[in-house]
This record gives C-alpha cells, structure tokens and sequence, in this order.
C-alpha cells in the first residue's frame, strides 16, 4: 500500500498538474466488482482532495442531504481520474497494449482449432511456428499432437459434447480482456457515470436532475469531453450547471457501452 495519498488534479492545456490549494484527505474504500477498475484500494490508503472540490461536495449534501454517501463520492471522483491519466500515459502502442487489445480476437482463433482438433481431425494442424530471433517450425505429426493436447488440457477442454465444449470457450473468452483501448476515454467516462447513477439514484427525483448531478461530479474528475478541454469548477454546486448540458450528455455516455468494448 502506497503511504503517499492519491492527489487529486486538474486539466490544464491538455496537462494535469495539483491544484494550488489546501488539500483535505479521505480514506480509500472498496467498491462493487462491476466498478473495480476506478478502486483505488488497497493501491492507495488515502485520496487528497483540493479544497475547491471539497467545498463543491459538501454544498451539494447540503442541498439533497444524504452525507454519508461522501466517502463513495470522493472515491468514484479520484477512481476515476486514477484509471483515465493511466491509461492516457500509457503508450497504447508498445506491445503489451497491443496484446490487450487482440487478446480475444487470438485466443476464439485458437480455440476455434482446438475444437476442430478435438472433435474432428487429429491432423488437419499440419504445422506449428514459434518465432524470436529465429523461426522455429515444427511439421512433425507427434509433436504437433503433444502441443494442441498440451493445450486442451490447459484450458480444461477435455470435454465430451460440443456444447460443454461451447460453454467452456465462452468462459475462457470472458476472461479476456474486453476493452477497446482505443476508445479508453469514452470507457472511463461510462465506468464513472454508472457508477454515480448507482449512487446517486435514490437522491434525485427526476432523470433530468440525476444527470445534471452526474455531470457536475464528472467534471471534478477533469476527464475532458473533447480531447484535452479544460473546464472549470466552482464550489457552489448550481453554479456548475451552467458549464454543463447535464441531461443529454450523460445520457448518451450511458447509451454507449458497447462503443468501447471488444466484440
């Protein structure tokens, strides 16, 4: 566990740089599994939240009430802010992203041939390739049998029916990575307007007012709407709301899940 807080920053020029005020801090807490990419615990014990934002967030508990939801708050805020300045420094280009990103889409491919190999024919994988430095082909029939029956047993595919076999590839395909990381900043906006919905959705009486609040609490996490814009915070909540078309915004970030995910 990282002794030094999680500090909270603003976008600035396309840059995120402290905030030049007191800062206060708060505990980091577990959140539900399906929001476990914006958790900052057990990573970071604390979060520093500047005071701008502090005092934006106690205005609005003092107009709906509800304080005991301002750790959570605080928590999805900097969660969120954590995940979208990882994967933004990130060099999506370096092999690893890559991986990620075609993860999936290789490992249907491979399961795909050991299903046929399993039900049908033995022989169809005439040749097996490993490449570094050197290519190493591999077109002997034993050989080739040891490596897909290596596999299988891998993967627990030594399976009777094709339809065990069938849910048994589902699960391993549900394992894999499911993000477009192309599309990071439309996932990280998704992952943290969900997350507010949920807390948030007893507070507010109308679907209009949520989203206007949900818009508000993701523009403290200064992730930009449009590629490095800045926008600015006021600590009076309603005044937030004129920088922001609450309503339509969000509801269009909370229709697009599958934009961003790997089909």
């Amino acid at each position: 566990m990282t002794q030094e807080p999680f500090y909270l920053h603003k976008l600035v020029d396309g840059n995120f740089i402290p905030f030049k005020e007191d800062y206060s801090n708060f505990e980091t807490i577990k959140l539900e599994n399906e929001f476990v990419d914006l958790q900052l615990h057990p990573k970071y014990s604390q979060i520093a939240l500047p005071k701008i934002i502090n005092d934006l967030i106690d205005d609005f508990f003092s107009l709906y009430g509800n304080l005991e939801l301002k750790n959570s708050l605080v928590n999805i805020i900097a969660g969120s802010q954590n995940l979208y300045r990882r994967l933004k420094d990130a060099d999506t280009n370096v092999n690893l992203f890559s991986d990620f990103q075609h993860e999936k889409k290789d490992r249907r491919a491979l399961l795909e041939l050991l299903e046929k190999y399993h039900f049908e024919e033995k022989d169809f994988v005439k040749e097996v390739v490993f490449k570094n430095e050197k290519r190493l082909r591999i077109q002997n029939f034993f050989t080739i049998k040891d490596i897909c029956d290596a596999l299988i047993q891998h993967y627990e595919l030594n399976i009777e029916s094709r339809e065990e076999f069938e849910n048994r590839k589902n699960e391993l395909l549900s394992e894999t990575n499911q993000i477009n990381y192309d599309k990071f900043t439309g996932f990280c906006r998704y992952l943290t307007c969900t997350a507010l919905k949920n807390l948030f959705n007893s507070i507010a009486p109308t679907n209009n007012e949520l989203f206007e609040i949900i818009a508000v609490f993701l523009n403290c996490a200064q992730i930009p709407r449009i590629s490095n814009t800045d926008y600015t915070i006021s600590p009076k909540f309603k005044e937030n709301l004129s920088e922001i078309d609450g309503y339509q915004y969000i509801r269009n970030i909370l229709n697009r899940k599958y934009s961003f995910t790997i089909k």
